[in-house]
């Protein structure tokens, strides 16, 4: 766990967390993870999406979190 000026970078096994994980994903087209931090008492939803890259570059990633 690492935790900066009271925000987390990152979760392990170990940490306070209640959950987190992919509640839906698609590796063609994104998805959505959830992330419950009992320590923190915050939840957070993210969504993320692929799309191709113009002419055939590499796809782009976009998200947002609520």
């Amino acid at each position: 766990m690492m935790l900066r000026q009271g925000l987390r970078h990152s979760c392990e096994i170990g940490d306070d967390m209640a959950s987190y994980g992919w509640t839906e994903y698609d590796g063609r087209l994104g998805g959505k993870q959830l992330l419950s931090d009992r320590g923190m008492k915050l939840d957070i939803e993210t969504e993320f999406i692929k799309v191709p890259g113009p002419n055939g570059t590499p796809p782009i990633f976009w998200g947002k979190a609520k």
